[in-house]
């Protein structure tokens, strides 16, 4: 019931929020547009992508009662994701360590990209003034190791509190699903997830999930050529958006 609630309700948003983005692009086209007119119209779309952010959680969340199992290479879905945030987040500084040599793991490629579109998130929202995102991911073991660390405040999180539940993270927008997706994502892919912060600032997330022998190969997605991808979607507010 949970999964087909959540479906449902992302659906439904994901509807509403797209048919309102295919309508800005032909009014910001608009010659009488004015400079106050193209501010409404771009803080709109960043209202729609926070709405579309809110329904892909919603979704991943749901979607992780009974998620989808496939060899997946995450190592090319993760240099993929960083490669297009990178491109679209001027004010974000990146810096990623591959692995030695691609990394398979039995999960899925859409539920993966949004769940680290997540931790990169949380690394620049709690990270300085000047966001600086370091990412790494190894083989250790069984297992693969993917980090997402910054150097900011640090993560509030409270004696013995659960990692997230909705609405009860310290996000400082959303719905405060993030670091409980990747809780929930790791347990659901038979992997675990912790989160350590600094007592001198700085947080490190570490998603780890057990390897697998490699698939059928295929093309990493093309996060930055497509504007509902998670890419978009998860930065919204830090990214340049696609309109």
């Amino acid at each position: 019931m949970e999964k087909q609630l959540c479906s449902l309700a992302a659906q439904r948003m994901r509807s509403e929020m797209t048919e309102l983005l295919s309508l800005l692009p032909a009014a910001r086209r608009d010659p009488a547009l004015d400079e106050p007119g193209a501010y409404a119209l771009d803080c709109a779309a960043l209202c729609a992508y926070r709405c579309l952010r809110d329904a892909q959680n919603i979704s991943a969340w749901g979607a992780l009662h009974s998620p989808p199992r496939r060899p997946v290479c995450i190592s090319a879905c993760a240099e993929a994701f960083v490669h297009a945030a990178a491109a679209v987040c001027p004010g974000i500084r990146f810096s990623y360590v591959p692995p030695a040599s691609p990394l398979w793991s039995r999960t899925d490629a859409q539920l993966f990209a949004v769940c680290l579109g997540n931790l990169i998130r949380n690394a620049a929202l709690y990270g300085p003034d000047a966001p600086k995102v370091s990412l790494s991911l190894r083989r250790c073991g069984r297992f693969a190791v993917l980090t997402v660390s910054d150097p900011g405040e640090g993560f509030p999180l409270g004696a013995g509190r659960p990692l997230c539940s909705m609405g009860r993270c310290g996000e400082r927008t959303g719905l405060g699903l993030g670091l409980g997706l990747a809780q929930r994502f790791a347990a659901a892919y038979g992997g675990r997830f912790a989160v350590r912060t600094a007592s001198r600032g700085g947080t490190a997330a570490a998603l780890t999930l057990p390897l697998c022998l490699p698939g059928e190969a295929a093309a990493p997605p093309d996060f930055a050529a497509d504007r509902f991808s998670a890419v978009y979607v998860q930065l919204a507010g830090l990214c340049r958006l696609p309109l």
